[in-house]
């Protein structure tokens, strides 16, 4: 696991920090990488892309979408914002979602979850 990741667009190669990287989303056997800065297409599993992501920082909620904790605009356990993107959260994941977001929010700033 690094702290960036190597992304092709349009046959140039960029660097992008995992800071940087708000969400992924599989469509078949394509990955889009949204980050803060635009979109990348890229011929990739998002299985073998999730190894490549620092666990911490990243969490599978969907088998077709990999979310940055860092970046959620707001959530409840059936959905994920990112500003005007929603997200939905798999029933399979949403436990370790919830487990996941709570130990990360913990980590940034002391909190209590009301109402779980």
């Amino acid at each position: 696991m690094s702290d960036t990741i190597l992304l092709k667009k349009n046959g140039v190669f960029f660097s992008v920090p995992c800071s940087e990287i708000s969400y992924l989303q599989a469509d078949n056997k394509y990955l889009k990488v949204f980050t803060l800065t635009g979109a990348y297409l890229i011929r990739a599993s998002i299985s073998s892309f999730e190894r490549s992501l620092p666990p911490n920082q990243f969490c599978r909620i969907h088998r077709s979408y990999i979310v940055s904790l860092n970046h959620i605009s707001n959530f409840n356990y059936k959905e994920i914002f990112f500003g005007k993107v929603k997200l939905p959260i798999g029933k399979l994941y949403r436990k370790p979602f919830k487990q996941k977001i709570s130990d990360h929010l913990k980590s940034v700033r002391p909190f209590k979850v009301i109402g779980s």
